[in-house]
C-alpha cells in the first residue's frame, strides 16, 4: 500500500472513486453549451417544471477549464478531509449544499438568470471538513477556518479574489450559500454524533 496515496486518501476504493468523480466532472464540461441549454440552474425552465436542474446545476460547467478546476478544488478537499466523515455524512453535506446554494440563488439572487458549476458546493465540503477537523485537530481546523472566513469575506466585500481568472462567471454568493449549507449539516452531524 502505498502510504502517499493513504495519506491523500486516495488509496483503494477512495482512490477509484475520486478518480471516477474527476472523470466525471470532466465529462460534463467538455459538451459544455449542450450541457448548460439542459442542465443549468436557469430560472426560467425552472419556472417551467425543469426540476432537475436544482441538482444538475452543480455538476455541469463553463467549459473543461472550468470543470478541471473544480476537480482540482474536490482533489485538495478529498486529500484533506475525506475520512472526516462517513460516505452517508458526506452525502448530506452535498444535499444540503446543493440545497442551501438553489435557496440561496432562487430567493435572495432573483436576478440571476443562470448559474453552473461546483465551486459553491466545494465550498461547503470545505467548511464541513474544517468542522469535521476541529474534532481532532483544532489549531489546524481554526487556521484553515479562519484563512476560509476571511476568502469568504474578501469575496462578499471587494470581489472575486484577485488571481480567480476570469471573475465575470463567478457567482460569489454561491459560495457563501454552499459554505453555509456544509457548515449547518456538518454541525448537525457532529451534533448527532454526540448525542448517539
Amino acid at each position: 500500500m502505498n502510504p502517499l496515496a493513504k495519506s491523500l486518501n486516495c488509496d483503494g476504493r477512495n482512490g477509484r472513486a475520486l478518480l471516477l468523480a474527476g472523470v466525471a466532472l470532466l465529462l460534463l464540461g467538455v459538451p459544455a453549451a449542450f450541457m448548460r441549454a439542459h442542465f443549468a440552474y436557469d430560472r426560467t425552465a425552472l419556472l417551467h417544471g425543469e426540476l432537475w436542474r436544482w441538482v444538475t446545476a452543480h455538476l455541469v460547467h463553463l467549459d473543461v477549464a472550468h470543470a478541471a478546476l473544480n476537480v482540482l478544488g474536490l482533489a485538495l478537499v478529498w486529500a484533506l478531509y475525506f475520512r472526516a466523515w462517513s460516505s452517508r455524512e458526506w452525502l448530506v453535506v452535498i444535499v444540503a449544499g446543493m440545497l442551501a446554494i438553489d435557496a440561496g440563488l432562487w430567493w435572495w439572487q432573483p436576478q440571476l438568470q443562470w448559474y453552473v458549476g461546483a465551486s459553491g458546493l466545494l465550498h461547503g465540503l470545505l467548511i464541513a471538513g474544517v468542522v469535521g477537523q476541529w474534532r481532532n485537530e483544532r489549531g489546524i481546523a481554526f487556521v484553515v477556518g479562519a484563512l476560509f472566513v476571511a476568502k469568504l469575506a474578501w469575496e462578499w466585500r471587494n470581489g472575486a479574489l484577485p488571481f480567480a481568472g476570469e471573475s465575470a462567471h463567478v457567482v460569489l454568493p454561491a459560495h457563501r450559500y454552499g459554505a453555509a449549507g456544509g457548515a449547518i449539516a456538518s454541525v448537525v452531524l457532529t451534533l448527532r454524533r454526540k448525542w448517539l
